[in-house]
């Protein structure tokens, strides 16, 4: 190194050190020569993990800053590389300042305390004066809390305590007068109940009156009702193998079912009048009357002129009524011959139905569409005419159909409300091939078991819905 080079290096490092001692903090101001030796003219060393952080800033050009605490002092240190490419002293130097951070750490210490005062004097107080304001405006919510938790149990006459000047004071006033109206709403309410509650005592003791009065006349019409229908024990005196499948949908019917035993024929029928209920058990007392008549006053014997007979009766009868009335019946009626094994059929809208050996079947009976055959057995059908029994605007005479029976034959005459009823899976009617075809099936067991047969089927089908309509059905084996 020349002499000049050394003067301008001595000259160099008096300045860092007289910066150093100027400013307190800066412990030391260090210069090394030489990136790799790490040369100081100053008598500083440097350590292992100093001379990383150097080369380190070396390498990036940059700062290195390690800080570090000596007897609870902290302690910086900065590490500046300073390149000297234009100069011919070293290969680049590092210059490394050492300094403490007691200044700033008192800095601190007095922002923090400044900080403290700040909040004991100013912050503090305000909180208590926060937290003293929020009790005067929470005391007397929850006193209005309290009386509404007291309302709600039933204490109309709660009333909140009203003091002081502001809005929850106002809040109490508002308060006290809505429940000062609703009490005085609720007792004018009160003795507005206890009246009509009175009132409906009264009203319920007259409803139970009339419904009783009501119940008692239905059961009685019930009782005259039955009293025309013929007894089963005379049916079953003449027509011993037999059934009556009789279901009303109310407590009356207008469905009933007809016999008389007159010179030696067996007179059977099943009826259904207009409507059902009371209305329906009118019309079927003067049905009823209509058929005796026809037969004991009118000596109608073959079953088309009982109906023609029946019909001008049921005419006459309503007729001298001005409202006009059009009711009356559709039914199906047999005369059983026994001496010469006959039947004579007449239907007004109802058919009749014989189950008989396929054998006896004609070819004609076969062909028929209203018939099915199943097996050795099958169904067939007699409709009878398209009219009712009663008014009617083209009302022509009604025939009948003289049919020749045959041992084992089974009739069945009956009313529309089995194969009406709504049941089974989708409310649907029953309808009237099923109802044959349950015929077919139960046809070879006794007749009471039939009849048992037919309701069980009937009220599996009908489930949990209403039954729609009255229901009359009459079995007979020959």
């Amino acid at each position: 190194m020349t002499e000049q080079t050394k003067n301008l290096v001595q000259l160099f490092t008096d300045k860092l050190n007289l910066i150093a001692h100027k400013y307190e903090d800066i412990d030391t101001i260090s210069l090394f020569f030489g990136t790799d030796n790490f040369i100081n003219y100053q008598g500083h060393t440097i350590s292992d993990d100093e001379k990383a952080k150097a080369i380190n800033a070396i390498e990036q050009k940059s700062e290195a800053l390690i800080v570090e605490k000596i007897n609870n002092i902290e302690y910086s240190t900065i590490f500046l590389f300073l390149d000297n490419e234009e100069t011919n002293i070293g290969d680049g130097y590092i210059v490394r300042i050492k300094y403490n951070n007691i200044k700033e750490q008192e800095l601190i210490k007095a922002q923090l305390l400044n900080f403290g005062l700040l909040m004991f004097l100013i912050i503090i107080p305000m909180i208590v004066i926060i937290f003293w304001r929020a009790k005067v405006i929470s005391k007397p919510i929850a006193v209005l809390n309290k009386k509404v938790s007291e309302i709600q149990s039933g204490n109309l006459t709660a009333r909140v305590p009203v003091s002081g000047n502001n809005e929850v004071t106002q809040l109490s006033e508002h308060f006290n007068s809505m429940m000062q109206k609703l009490f005085d709403s609720y007792n004018t309410l009160e003795d507005k109940v206890k009246e009509r509650t009175t009132e409906l005592e009264v009203k319920n003791i007259e409803l139970a009156d009339t419904h009783k009065e009501i119940h008692d006349s239905i059961m009685y019409a019930k009782r005259l009702q039955q009293a025309i229908l013929p007894k089963i024990e005379d049916i079953s005196k003449n027509l011993p193998d037999s059934f009556i499948y009789f279901k009303p949908k109310d407590v009356v019917s207008g469905d009933f079912y007809w016999y008389e035993h007159h010179n030696d024929y067996d007179f059977i029928a099943a009826a259904d009048c207009t409507g059902h209920g009371v209305p329906g058990a009118l019309v079927s007392v003067v049905c009823n009357n209509a058929l005796n008549r026809s037969i004991f006053e009118m000596s109608k014997v073959a079953p088309e002129n009982v109906l023609n007979s029946t019909r001008d009766l049921i005419i006459n009868t309503l007729s001298k009524s001005e409202a006009g009335i059009k009711d009356g019946m559709d039914i199906s009626l047999c005369r059983i011959d026994k001496k010469n094994k006959l039947i004579h059929f007449a239907g007004a809208n109802n058919p009749l139905w014989i189950i008989r050996k396929t054998a006896f079947l004609t070819p004609e009976q076969k062909e028929e569409r209203g018939t099915i055959i199943e097996n050795e057995i099958a169904l067939i059908e007699y409709k009878g005419n398209k009219q009712p029994v009663g008014l009617y605007e083209n009302m022509t005479p009604f025939t009948s159909e003289e049919i020749t029976y045959h041992p084992g034959d089974v009739l069945y005459l009956f009313t529309d409300g089995y194969a009406d009823q709504f049941g089974g899976e989708r409310g649907k009617k029953f309808m009237y091939k099923p109802f044959k075809k349950t015929l077919l099936k139960i046809s070879k067991l006794p007749m009471s078991e039939q009849r048992k047969e037919l309701n069980s089927i009937f009220e599996a089908w009908k489930g949990d819905l209403e039954q729609v309509d009255d229901i009359c059905i009459i079995g007979i084996r020959i």
